[in-house]
């Protein structure tokens, strides 16, 4: 059973079991994405602040 709030009232929504069994494949695909998801957020975070960081400018000196 599910509880879900609309304008302040709570009304009960009965799922199918089928809808709210764990079976072994949910089991398989929750812990892939448990794994790969913070590690490629993490990923695109090293990437996106390669992006903003300033690259360094070299200082050019002449010689008189």
């Amino acid at each position: 059973m599910t509880f879900i709030s609309k304008n302040g009232i709570l009304i009960l929504m009965n799922l199918p079991k089928s809808l709210t069994t764990v079976t072994t494949f949910s089991k398989i695909i929750a812990g892939i994405l448990f794994v790969t998801l913070p590690l490629v957020g993490f990923y695109l975070g090293m990437e996106y602040q390669k992006e903003i960081t300033p690259k360094p400018t070299p200082i050019v000196r002449t010689s008189p």
